[in-house]
């Protein structure tokens, strides 16, 4: 079929060249071709960082005179940090100190170690309820509707060397208080790895749960644990969990953890504190440990006045 260009096309009383009517259709096309690639949608974020102390913030500032610090004086301070993140975040901790007496001094200062650990902790989830009693001990209960639970935890640092490893360090860890209270290891499978799978361990089996915090799978016989999953596994932490998921409410005090050979006492005052420099947290909202600054200062520290930063850092 032979089109004539030059023939003419009425449109609302008005005659337009068919040529014209290419040319506009020609032209809609190639438009329509330039919005499919170049149309965009931006948008912004407000990222908040992971793991915070307890106040929300990233730091704590400390200013010592001699006022309140004697050279050869340790100080200790206890904090909460917490994650507000729901897929595994390790920490790490950094340090500023500046003798204000003297400019350019900023950074590390002669005489002054600042060192970290994580110390026994308690928390609460969901309806359950955890706290220091007057003699020491941690009372945790749960609510009737049976959604929370009250928790011990002593972070540890033991890698696994296979499931007769991990059977052995289950069966051999004890709670002692009075209640019903379960034992269970968190394990971190992959300490290297943020994005991993991570586990719990009970009497009652082995399971296996995302970085997201989705479950994967449970294994209720050690012996058929998948070999994979303990190639870089590393309990970081030792529980006394009161839980009820069966709508009934329940409650007990956690006297002490026995794990690996080692039993730490639970003590309000002076809380047992076992020395790390960093902690994976379990996807789990809201998780919370507590953490101990020790400011060790030197018998022959010149009487100054100065000011510490302690900074956590996401690894």
């Amino acid at each position: 079929m032979k089109l004539n260009l030059g023939k003419e096309v009425s449109i609302l009383g008005k005659s337009i060249p068919v040529a014209i009517l290419i040319l506009i259709a020609i032209t809609g096309i190639a438009s329509a071709g330039l919005l499919a690639h170049y149309v965009t949608v931006s948008g912004t974020a407000d990222v908040k960082q992971s793991v915070v102390f307890s106040d929300e913030t990233t730091s704590k500032t400390f200013s010592f005179d001699g006022t309140d610090v004697t050279a050869g004086d340790t100080r200790t301070d206890i904090y909460t940090l917490e994650t507000r993140a729901e897929k595994p975040a390790k920490v790490g901790f950094s340090t500023n100190q500046d003798d204000l007496s003297t400019s350019g001094n900023e950074g590390d200062v002669t005489g002054i170690d600042t060192s970290y650990y994580f110390v026994t902790t308690v928390f609460a989830k969901g309806s359950g309820s955890a706290t220091w009693k007057d003699d020491g001990t941690v009372d945790i209960s749960v609510a009737s509707d049976g959604s929370g639970a009250g928790v011990a935890l002593v972070p540890v640092d033991r890698a696994i060397s296979d499931k007769g490893d991990l059977d052995s360090l289950i069966s051999q860890m004890s709670v002692t208080g009075t209640g019903d209270i379960y034992k269970q290891l968190m394990i971190d499978l992959d300490p290297s790895d943020a994005s991993s799978n991570w586990a719990q361990a009970t009497p009652n089996g082995f399971f296996v749960y995302s970085s997201e915090g989705e479950f994967v799978e449970t294994y209720s016989d050690y012996s058929n644990i998948d070999s994979s999953y303990l190639d870089k596994a590393v309990v970081v932490g030792a529980k006394g969990q009161i839980w009820r998921g069966d709508g009934a409410s329940g409650g007990g005090t956690v006297d002490s953890i026995t794990f690996d050979g080692n039993t730490y006492e639970l003590n309000k005052d002076d809380r047992t504190m076992l020395q790390k420099s960093e902690l994976t947290f379990p996807p789990l909202p809201k998780e919370e440990f507590d953490i101990a600054v020790v400011n060790d200062f030197a018998v022959d520290l010149e009487p100054h006045q100065y000011e510490i930063t302690s900074n956590v850092n996401p690894l």
